[in-house]
């Protein structure tokens, strides 16, 4: 709308400066553009309120105290009254009455295509009006137009049979200009549209920043992301610098001052946000605008971390792997020894204690051999179709009964079926093993563990193209120091003082091999929650 109102704040200053360059040459305004002249007058006057109407519609959104829409209408009115007194003062052929056509094509863009018309049959009237006036005014003994100069009145005398030709054609003309400009408007219209669709649409946020540093276009999903640590008025037309999170804030400011393209990650509410801000340069490469695109890449990150630490592990395994099987067969023979010693019957409890231990911790390590293997090997899973819901109340049970001197509850909210590809016994396993992980943080009294079982949307976009089965364990134990959680799924690493460590890295793997994903977050002295992903 501000350009409409350069536009004819233009018009208006050219035709006052022509008036006053008549004035400088003749010592005075001529008679026949006095009435004009302050008409013009009134034009600038009433566009410079128009300026002010504009921008106070603008900071409440359009909304409110000013409604933008409203205050087109009324001035295509105002423009239409104008003119239509130019045209009157300065004659029906002149320029000014070219000004309709601009008027008309600002209709359709700014209200409507239908308006457009509306606008067109009462330009039309008004010209007519005007045209009769000249055209009455000089039959028979004629009379004075008021504040006509009687020159302009004169011209119009021996040319009586132009003036209904003229306001056919140029009628006509009029309706061509609102069918013209309707299509193009609707055109317009439907390309914002479906521009403003696809944007709303995205999987990410998307910010437009204007040069004056007002919210030009914000979609719901950069609100979803950046609302819980922005301001409360965060929406369009708002400062940024006011509303956005401190953490944005510099880097559009950085972009403004021509830095160029900004390309890096931040961190709001414990997610990784990706953020590409692209400056929009004007003819003079000028900022005249910035684009802010945002992406949760929390998982992806996850996801690539998990990766590097699997490769870096590759080289581990595969060395390992061998010497286990070394170690295995020696320690074969040095169990079979010890229990030979305990059938020869020896008096002296010292031999027998020793003996004990012998088994015991070859049997330890035979566990710790068998868990390195199974986690080494590549074998791949026999998956088939079971219902996850048994799997997960079988767990539950088994916990219910472990040998812990614990009292503890299991609150669960589990559907009755929730139909999966996957291998039963190693499922059992991992949730066994992540279900007694929370048995021993928990408190010996009043430690609740909460198992959850439910269908989600895609984890990484958000779209509802792809399915995932999300299963959670949360305990309110002691939680897990922020060092411990960095190495969490490393081989042989516990928190335990009798763990072997290999617990969770087994399982990672097992959750892997059915093409899901396991995270772990957890608080000190607040508890751990586990949530396992797998594709429905």
């Amino acid at each position: 709308m501000n350009w409409l109102i350069a536009f004819r704040l233009i018009i208006s200053i050219l035709a006052m400066a022509a008036i006053l360059v008549l004035e400088a040459r003749f010592a005075a305004i001529p008679t026949k553009y006095v009435s004009s002249y302050y008409t013009l007058i009134v034009a600038c006057g009433v566009n410079i309120i128009y300026f002010f109407l504009v921008r106070l519609g603008s900071d409440t959104g359009g909304k409110g105290i000013v409604n933008l829409r409203w205050l087109a209408i009324i001035q295509i009115l105002g423009d239409i009254m104008i003119e239509s007194l130019l045209v009157y003062f300065t004659g029906i052929d002149r320029v000014f009455a070219y000004l309709y056509f601009a008027t008309i094509a600002s209709a359709a863009i700014l209200i409507s295509p239908v308006a457009s018309y509306f606008f067109t049959s009462l330009a039309v009237v008004a010209l007519s009006g005007v045209s009769l006036a000249y055209f009455f005014s000089n039959q028979g003994a004629g009379f004075h137009l008021p504040f006509v100069d009687v020159s302009i009145q004169k011209v119009y005398v021996s040319n009586l049979n132009f003036i209904l030709p003229y306001l056919f054609f140029f009628s006509l003309s009029l309706y061509v200009v609102a069918f013209l400009a309707s299509q193009l408007s609707e055109e317009a219209s439907h390309i914002k549209i479906l521009n403003e669709e696809i944007l709303r649409n995205m999987s990410g946020g998307v910010v437009a920043v204007g040069r004056d540093g007002r919210i030009a276009f914000i979609n719901p999903q950069a609100i979803v992301l950046m609302g819980p640590y922005s301001h409360d008025n965060l929406a369009a037309n708002s400062l940024y610098s006011a509303t956005l999170p401190k953490t944005i804030v510099p880097l559009i400011e950085r972009s403004f001052t021509g830095a160029g393209k900004v390309d890096t990650e931040i961190e709001l509410g414990g997610r990784i946000i990706a953020v590409t801000i692209t400056t929009l340069a004007d003819a003079n490469k000028s900022p005249r605008g910035v684009v802010v695109i945002l992406n949760d890449v929390t998982h992806r990150r996850e996801a690539e971390r998990m990766k590097e630490e699997a490769e870096k592990s590759r080289v581990l395994v595969e060395l390992s792997a061998g010497v286990a099987h070394e170690i295995r067969n020696p320690l074969a023979s040095v169990r079979g020894a010890a229990q030979e010693l305990q059938n020869w019957h020896l008096d002296d409890e010292d031999y027998k204690r020793l003996t004990e231990i012998i088994v015991k911790e070859s049997d330890r390590l035979d566990k710790i051999i068998k868990d390195f293997l199974d986690f080494a090997s590549e074998k791949p899973l026999e998956l088939t179709l079971f219902n996850i819901s048994d799997v997960l109340r079988e767990t539950i049970s088994l916990l219910e009964t472990s040998n812990s001197n614990k009292t503890f509850t299991v609150k669960m909210d589990i559907p009755k079926a929730i139909i999966c590809k996957c291998s039963p016994d190693k499922l059992k396993q991992v949730f066994l093993n992540v279900g007694l992980n929370a048995v021993s943080a928990i408190p010996n009294e009043g430690g609740v563990i909460r198992i959850k079982c439910e269908t989600v949307s895609d984890i990484f976009t958000g779209r509802d193209d792809k399915h995932w089965i999300r299963i959670e364990f949360e305990d309110n134990g002691v939680g897990i120091s922020r060092e411990a959680m960095d190495k969490i799924f490393a081989p042989f690493f516990s928190t335990k003082p009798q763990g072997i460590g290999m617990g969770l890295t087994i399982s990672r793997k097992i959750i892997q091999q059915h093409g899901g994903y396991i995270n772990i977050e957890s608080r000190e002295r607040q508890g751990t929650k586990c949530s396992i992903w797998l594709p429905a």
